[in-house]
């Protein structure tokens, strides 16, 4: 039991390693320092919200690995992008069903912004993020795994205390 509590910790280590590194030209930029700055879910920041989403979505890409095969760069940098759209909502949009609903393709054109080489399905996984609040679901592994670690992470964000730890 302890050594696989110790493996699985070991693992989460390496996997936030790996993230961040993927992330570095997201997590680099200057709408990443802004989301680190703006809250979000009352509890979190944009930009803590997005490394925990980015950590998640490449732990279950991990788990899921025998299985299918996203591309784990980009699934990261996706994740560190989906809802850079956010930074700046109480100038941008009248509320939150506004922001609900426009912040996605938001967040998809600063991503096309940051990261001009990216494919068609990488924007789309940003674009889809917030399925099925929005209409259209993602069409890819990495959509759809970021979609989840999104919910997941917006649940424990909303879940958590102020003072506990991030990521």
């Amino acid at each position: 039991m302890l050594r696989s509590v110790k493996r699985r910790t070991e693992e989460r280590t390496k996997t936030q390693e790996d993230a961040f590194r993927y992330g570095e030209e997201v997590v680099n930029s200057d709408i990443f320092r802004e989301a680190m700055m703006q809250t979000h879910h009352n509890k979190t920041t944009v930009g803590e919200h997005s490394a925990n989403v980015a950590v998640t979505a490449l732990l279950l890409c991990r788990r899921f690995n025998r299985v299918i095969h996203p591309d784990e760069r980009r699934l990261v940098l996706a994740a560190f992008s989906h809802d850079l759209g956010i930074v700046g909502r109480h100038e941008k949009y009248a509320g939150n069903l506004e922001t609900y609903f426009r912040h996605p393709k938001d967040s998809a054109r600063i991503a096309m912004d940051l990261l001009p080489g990216m494919n068609m399905k990488f924007y789309r996984s940003i674009s889809r993020h917030m399925f099925p609040l929005t209409p259209v679901p993602p069409t890819s592994w990495e959509g759809i795994i970021i979609s989840a670690a999104d919910k997941w992470v917006s649940i424990k964000d909303l879940m958590r205390r102020r003072e506990q730890p991030v990521v």
